[in-house]
């Protein structure tokens, strides 16, 4: 996946997100948990062996702890 398909897709899924995804995010915005900063739907970058670049898309993240949702 490109790296602008990867934002476009992000950005869908952030327009069209479940009923559950927005309860939890609602939860988790403005650092409601111990002054934790999520981020939605967050694009993580990942080489493999051969340098050839991977894209997920993980629903919630949290940078300070490296927690993934």
């Amino acid at each position: 996946m490109k790296t602008l398909d990867a934002l476009h897709l992000a950005r869908d899924l952030r327009k069209n997100q479940t009923s559950a995804e927005m309860l939890l995010w609602w939860m988790l915005r403005k650092r409601q948990i111990h002054g934790m900063k999520f981020l939605r739907q967050f694009k993580i970058e990942h080489s493999n062996i051969n340098g050839k670049k991977n894209y997920f898309i993980v629903d919630f993240y949290c940078h300070d702890v490296k927690f993934i949702i």
